[in-house]
């Protein structure tokens, strides 16, 4: 079985909420967390992106990981920006 990579955006709800979020991504469970990085959007705001690893054929993974970012308090928008198999 494979595996796909997803890169997720996530927005916060307010400026200076992205360490904590950054951090919160750290820790989900229903992945694993490739990589998670702060990127300038504008005027001092930031997004937060993160790369997500999780199995090709699972039904039902991808939103499970999405709504446990949604979850996460402080985020506004999670939108998924790419994918790739690995």
């Amino acid at each position: 079985m494979g595996e796909v990579m997803v890169i997720f955006k996530i927005l916060p709800e307010e400026p200076g909420k992205e360490d904590s979020i950054l951090q919160k991504l750290k820790h989900l469970k229903n992945c694993r967390v490739a990589e998670v990085k702060k990127e300038p959007l504008a005027f001092g705001m930031f997004v937060v992106k993160a790369g997500i690893i999780i199995p090709d054929k699972e039904d039902g993974r991808l939103q499970a990981v999405e709504e446990e970012i949604r979850a996460i308090k402080g985020v506004k928008e999670v939108e998924i920006e790419g994918t790739t198999l690995l």
